[in-house]
């Protein structure tokens, strides 16, 4: 091809689609950035998504312009596959925490079937016969695969458009008011795209299809640039689904509370939840301990779950949420850690034994807490009217604005 069309014509021809793939990239890799300062699987699926769909631009764009049908196979076969699944894996982890094998089963079966359409049949390359510009590969032995192929090519981009949508509406529905803003940007980006995902059926003009396909490419830019500014700028609206935190409380070994930190309503008291401590601390902590369950330990309760720090003697350290995270005990974890680091001085005696803190009101005071809490929390959305602090003595104040 490249001896029937000169260079200039050959790199009009890519150049469009280039500069979108690396815009896509560009983008993606923010997401990357992010995930290698937050490890959260959702920011690397993510990125894995849009740097797939990137690559997919370019190579498509490539592969067309130069008639190179080996790159064209492996741009729909791979590529296509790994948007889908990649993209699959960022709606479940976003949503649930978790990936759906029943998606993930769906995805690479559809990978597969396009994978050996692009493989099993000899593709031509269709030429404008006046400029002796590529077009686009065809199967002219067999029309309906041809039409299956480019079907499923259709089908699986607008999936990502009704997958992003529906995450969308899900947050903005569920989102308390203080991120209400922000989540209601994200389901405007969602109808955008899925409406620009939609142009790609459009039967009528060729030559307003591929300025609606170039149309189609910028909408994508923006609604992945704006999706990951959201996120940069708001961690919390990724959190909103897989779980909700209601509170963390901190109580001595006997039951008088410390500290609660509130972010939505558990419907428990925290006498209650003081005294269920209690007997954690003195029994349960023990025997847990003696059978090596680890760091944090899981107690499930009638609605949602109970997650206890098992390592320190002094204090019990208690997250409830409506069910166990992975997220949720790695930064408990954390928390306890830094915590007893803080207190320690308050917490044990000068021969290392636990103490009883006589003054919780004045040791651990709100000034210190908050930091450390947001410090090892701060992706967690707060459902109340203000994240409540609540001291022993003292009324509930609202918390660190949303």
């Amino acid at each position: 091809m490249l001896s029937q069309i000169d260079i200039e014509t050959l790199l009009g021809l890519i150049g469009p689609a280039v500069a979108i793939g690396v815009a896509v990239i560009v983008i993606a890799a923010i997401s990357l950035g992010m995930y290698m300062k937050q490890r959260s699987k959702l920011l690397l699926y993510f990125f894995l998504t849009w740097l797939s769909f990137g690559a997919f631009i370019i190579l498509d764009a490539v592969s067309t312009s130069m008639d190179l049908v080996l790159l064209f196979r492996i741009t729909y076969s791979v590529f296509a596959t790994c948007i889908i699944v990649f993209w699959f894996a960022f709606i479940d982890n976003v949503m649930h925490e978790q990936i759906g094998i029943k998606k993930m089963i769906v995805a690479f079966s559809g990978g597969t079937i396009l994978g050996s359409i692009v493989w099993l049949f000899d593709w031509q390359l269709v030429v404008d016969p006046v400029t002796q510009i590529p077009k686009f590969y065809v199967f002219p032995a067999n029309p309906f695969i041809d039409t299956v192929f480019f079907q499923m090519i259709n089908i699986f981009f607008t999936f990502i458009g009704i997958g992003y949508i529906y995450w969308a509406f899900i947050s903005f529905n569920k989102s308390p008011p203080a991120l209400k803003k922000k989540t209601r940007i994200l389901f405007v980006l969602g109808i955008i795209l899925l409406v620009g995902l939609a142009v790609q059926f459009y039967p009528g003009d060729p030559l307003l299809v591929q300025v609606l396909l170039l149309l189609q490419s910028v909408i994508i830019v923006v609604v992945i640039l704006g999706t990951i500014l959201i996120i940069k700028s708001e961690s919390r609206i990724a959190h909103l689904l897989p779980y909700t935190v209601y509170k963390l409380i901190i109580t001595s070994k006997n039951g008088p509370k410390y500290y609660t930190k509130s972010w939505a309503d558990s419907g428990i008291e925290d006498d209650m939840l003081a005294g269920l401590m209690s007997a954690i601390g003195t029994v349960v902590k023990n025997t847990l301990q003696k059978i090596k369950t680890g760091a944090i330990s899981e107690i499930k309760m009638y609605k949602g779950v109970m997650l206890t720090e098992m390592r320190y003697l002094p204090v019990n350290i208690v997250l409830v949420a409506s069910r166990a995270s992975s997220a949720l005990k790695n930064s408990l974890e954390a928390f306890g850690e830094e915590f007893m680091k803080v207190f320690y001085n308050d917490l044990y005696d000068k021969d290392g034994f636990a103490k009883e803190v006589l003054d919780g009101m004045t040791t651990f005071t709100k000034e210190k807490m908050e930091p450390l809490i947001e410090k090892h929390f701060h992706n967690v959305p707060t459902f109340l009217a203000g994240g409540a602090a609540e001291i022993p003595g003292v009324p509930a104040s609202p918390g660190p604005t949303q």
